[in-house]
């Protein structure tokens, strides 16, 4: 009879430490940050955004409007993330975006949960773009984009 008991406090030992391993994946010593404080979006002149769409329903669309850069930017500082330690490669994506100065590649975040930044994955804490959110910004500057 005790090893049933003993079986049972051994099974909660090891579901509480892999809940704690799993927390510990993203709460590290990364402070959170907005968006564009982690890619240091303030000491770069964004002069294009090539936006993708992940669903296959668009080409790739090129912004060049500085006035809808900075909204986008803008929006873009809504977001909290924070650095995970490791993460397991996700399958499928909907919206990308390459930032440029000129024909220099700056960055490229793919707009998932957890948030892709060049090869660096973020948890989300708060103000997640959302697909319909991106794809409204994206029409405003291109009519054709399709939901």
């Amino acid at each position: 009879m005790k090893k049933i008991p003993l079986f049972f406090l051994m099974l909660f030992a090891l579901v509480s430490l892999s809940a704690c391993a799993e927390k510990m994946l993203y709460e590290a010593d990364y402070p959170e940050k907005t968006l564009n404080e982690t890619v240091n979006i303030k000491n770069h002149k964004v002069t294009k955004i090539v936006f993708e769409d992940g669903r296959g329903r668009n080409h790739p669309f090129f912004l060049a409007d500085q006035q809808k850069i900075s909204e986008f930017i803008k929006m873009m500082d809504g977001v909290v993330i924070k650095k995970e330690n490791s993460h397991e490669p996700s399958a499928g994506w909907t919206h990308s975006a390459y930032f440029y100065s000129g024909n220099k590649k700056l960055f490229h975040i793919v707009f998932n949960n957890p948030l892709q930044i060049d090869n660096d994955s973020y948890v989300v804490v708060s103000g997640q773009l959302e697909p319909k959110e991106l794809d409204e910004f994206i029409k405003s500057a291109d009519p054709d984009w399709k939901f």
